[in-house]
Parts: structure tokens; C-alpha cells; sequence
């Protein structure tokens, strides 16, 4: 190996791992005492109607911007840009799904945190069966617009009624 190929060699994995490391000591957290005087211990009337508002507001999933990683889940979005939205302004709705902890809310100046360590793992399994949907409904609505802006509808409604 020329030493010019084996030098990019080791400065690309070098900077991989130097990388690596800079993501790693990000994303791991340092528990934080203080933070738990910010969460309301569990309300179970709270926790019943957040999960039923994550779950309608995860069926706009094209509107919302929404992040997933193995500890927590965020959900943010102007209200200007959910459907049907009377909201002309520039306020907002933000959702964050902490592990094992519990789920914080904001919307527009108003702010909650409660604990319920169970709500990330029960949101979590809600969001696949909700984005299989989601996904299904997105494919349908852009086949058929696709092949009628096209002018192939008539082409695949044919090809349907053969198969």
C-alpha cells in the first residue's frame, strides 16, 4: 500500500473515531438532581390523555418534525402548519418522551413535565402501527395523483382490471 492511500487511511479512521467519541460524550447524559424537582410525580388521568394527544397529533406526521433515538422521543411543530390549524401566529407545540422518566409539554407559553416511566416504551409501540398508516395513506394519495397528473391513470387502470 503507497504510504499517501495509507496516510488518508489513517486520518479518515482517526477522524471517525475521534467523531464517535465527540457524539458519544453528547448524547450521554449526566444525571442531574435538579432535574427532577421539574417533574410532577405520575398523574394517571394526566398520562391517559397525553398518550391519546401524542397519538391523533403522530397521525399528522408529514406537519410535526419528529426526532426518535433509544432514550427519547421529540415532537415539535409551528401550530401554523398542522392541518386544519386556526393558528395564524408564530406558536409552537413541543413534545419530549424521556426513557424511563416521564414527558415534558409546551405549548405556546405554558410548560409541564410529569413523571411516568412507562410513557416512551407505550408511545414507542403506538408509533410504528400509526406510521404503517400514515405510510399507506401517503402512498395511495401520491400513486393516484402521480398517475393522474401524469396522464397514466388510464394506462394503470387498465393493467389493474388485467391483473
Amino acid at each position: 500500500m503507497k504510504y499517501s492511500k495509507l496516510k488518508k487511511l489513517i486520518k479518515q479512521s482517526l477522524t471517525e473515531v475521534i467523531e464517535k467519541d465527540r457524539y458519544d460524550r453528547i448524547i450521554k447524559e449526566e444525571p442531574n438532581p435538579y432535574q427532577e424537582m421539574m417533574f410532577s410525580e405520575n398523574d394517571e388521568e394526566v398520562s391517559s390523555k397525553f398518550k391519546k394527544l401524542v397519538t391523533k397529533l403522530l397521525k399528522l406526521r408529514d406537519d410535526l418534525n419528529i426526532h426518535i433515538n433509544e432514550n427519547r422521543i421529540t415532537i415539535n411543530s409551528e401550530l401554523s402548519r398542522l392541518k386544519n390549524s386556526r393558528y395564524q401566529n408564530d406558536e409552537y407545540m413541543s413534545i419530549e418522551i424521556i426513557k424511563e422518566t416521564g414527558f415534558l409539554f409546551s405549548y405556546s407559553n405554558k410548560r409541564l413535565a410529569y413523571k411516568d416511566v412507562t410513557m416512551y416504551d407505550e408511545i414507542i409501540s403506538e408509533m410504528k402501527n400509526i406510521f404503517e398508516r400514515v405510510n399507506k395513506d401517503n402512498f395511495t394519495e401520491i400513486y393516484h395523483t402521480l398517475l393522474s397528473d401524469t396522464g397514466l391513470s388510464r394506462e394503470a387502470n387498465l393493467e389493474d382490471l388485467l391483473d
